[in-house]
Parts: C-alpha cells; sequence; structure tokens
C-alpha cells in the first residue's frame, strides 16, 4: 500500500469520526431538548400543586375541628346546668376556655399546613437542584 492510499484512508476514517460524532452531537442535541421538555413539565406540575392543588388542604380537619368543639360545648354547658351551675360568670368562663381551645387546634391545623407547603416548596428546590447542567 503507498503513502498516498494511506494518506486517502486515512481520511476516510477521518471523515466517518466525523460523521458519527455528528451523530452524537445530533443525538444529544435531541435528547437534551426531551430532557428540558420533562423537566419543564415537572417544575409545571410542582407549580399548579403549590397553586391550586392545595386550595382544599384542611378544609375535613376544619370541619372536624368545628364539629368537636361544638359538641364538646354543648356537652359541657348541659353538664353546668344539670349541675345548677348555669350562672352566667361559669357558663362564659367555659365557653372560653373551649374556645380558646378551638383557636389552639385550628393554631396546630394551620402550622400543619404550612409544613406542608413548605415540604412541597423543598422538594420542588431539590428537584430543581438535583438537574446536572453540562458547562
Amino acid at each position: 500500500m503507498s503513502w498516498f492510499s494511506e494518506l486517502l484512508g486515512g481520511e476516510k476514517r477521518k471523515d466517518e469520526q466525523r460523521r458519527a460524532q455528528a451523530g452524537v452531537r445530533k443525538l444529544l442535541g435531541q435528547t437534551t431538548g426531551m430532557n428540558d421538555a420533562l423537566y419543564a413539565d415537572i417544575l409545571g406540575q410542582y407549580d399548579q400543586m403549590q397553586g391550586s392543588g392545595l386550595e382544599g388542604l384542611g378544609q375535613a380537619s376544619r370541619q372536624n375541628i368545628s364539629d368537636l368543639y361544638s359538641m364538646e360545648q354543648s356537652k359541657a354547658l348541659q353538664s353546668l346546668v344539670d349541675r345548677g351551675l348555669g350562672n352566667t360568670t361559669v357558663l362564659d368562663a367555659t365557653r372560653r376556655g373551649l374556645m380558646q381551645d378551638e383557636t389552639k387546634a385550628y393554631m396546630g391545623l394551620d402550622e400543619q399546613l404550612r409544613r406542608e407547603r413548605q415540604q412541597l416548596g423543598l422538594s420542588k428546590l431539590a428537584f430543581m437542584g438535583s438537574r446536572q447542567i453540562d458547562p
């Protein structure tokens, strides 16, 4: 084989390598585009959950708290009346105590819901931080 044939064969290999590299770059571009689309879709889902997705969160718990303290107030007031302690001072003090307990229950629920929202935000940040960006 002459040096000229070797040179041509080397050029063919270089052309094949260039075509292969171009194909790899094309595939990389396509997969990067698909990855970007999936990433944007997932971020959109996080945004949707943070927006209207959490709208009714805690409604059932609020209703349960309201029902529970309504029932407790009725039982407590009836008990006071049955025992002859139905004067306004005792009734008002009992109502006030139950209302304070109810308020604390609502505050506890609000705190729990705040933590849930915060956890969702942290999950979103963790997802965003997990994405590797090539230089």
